[in-house]
């Protein structure tokens, strides 16, 4: 199910277009929420990862172990290029609870060759495995325990082209 950003445009168009893709090959998984862009928000103190719901309230999709698989993108950083043409580092973020007991390297794979066919990305360029490496700098007491298996947590480092339409 994607949590579709209903004004998107720019960078939010093409994350949109990412996760109708996923949306349409992805077929390991049955209970899955695909959320656009990940933002950092302050909650006591601590910046956490979180995405906006249906109705636009933030909260933390990767706390919630009710779903097979979570999809959420990190904006890394953004380069202006010629004209409305931009490219943005982004980090293809996943968590996945494995009651299905598919071998993790399986997983792996499996995600990297899909998007790989994906055309809105370039250059998968990294691995992040485990909540510490792929949420870096964000507070992870609540999404600690996907390191646990079944669960798992893992980042795919791309960049992706995208054109900033004027309003």
């Amino acid at each position: 199910m994607i949590i579709e950003n209903k004004t998107a445009i720019g960078l939010e168009a093409r994350i949109l277009l990412i996760q109708r893709f996923l949306d349409g090959k992805q077929n390991l998984f049955n209970n899955t929420k695909l959320y656009g862009r990940v933002f950092d928000n302050l909650r006591n103190d601590h910046v956490t990862p979180e995405v906006k719901d249906d109705n636009q309230q933030y909260l933390n999709p990767f706390a919630d172990d009710a779903l097979d698989l979570s999809f959420g993108v990190l904006v890394k950083n953004r380069t202006i290029g010629e004209g409305f043409v931009h490219n943005a580092k982004i980090d293809l973020v996943f968590t996945i609870n494995n009651t299905a007991n598919y071998d993790y390297e399986y997983i792996l794979m499996y995600f990297n060759r899909l998007l790989k066919q994906c055309n809105y990305i370039d250059d998968i360029d990294t691995l992040n495995e485990g909540v510490k490496n792929v949420f870096k700098g964000y507070f992870t007491d609540d999404i600690k325990f996907w390191d646990i298996l079944p669960r798992m947590c893992f980042s795919f480092g791309c960049s992706t082209v995208y054109n900033e339409q004027l309003c």
